[in-house]
């Protein structure tokens, strides 16, 4: 129809599932914990993302365009993925 879907995700703090409440919730380790291979919460992660890619990719192939706003409003202090501020982010 020539319209865009879009998206945001509010993505449960790492291994807490997604909801709102969880995605303002602080990570064990912060970022850094979430992105270093082998912890807990970069496992929870990855997985979350692959499931999220897939239903995504189910989109793709429909040709549906979709703007996928994952981590919106990083530069408040109310997300887990902003929490310790730009620089971290």
């Amino acid at each position: 129809r020539g319209q865009i879907v879009t998206m945001s995700w509010h993505a449960g703090a790492p291994p807490l599932p997604d909801s709102y409440d969880n995605s303002i919730k602080s990570v064990e380790g912060g970022i850094a914990a979430v992105l270093t291979p082998g912890t807990p919460q970069n496992a929870a992660f990855m997985q979350r993302l692959d499931a999220v890619a897939a239903k995504l990719e189910r989109l793709r192939r429909s040709e549906v365009p979709v703007l996928w706003r994952p981590f919106h409003e990083m530069n408040g202090d109310w997300f887990w993925w902003s929490k310790s501020g730009p620089a971290e982010f």
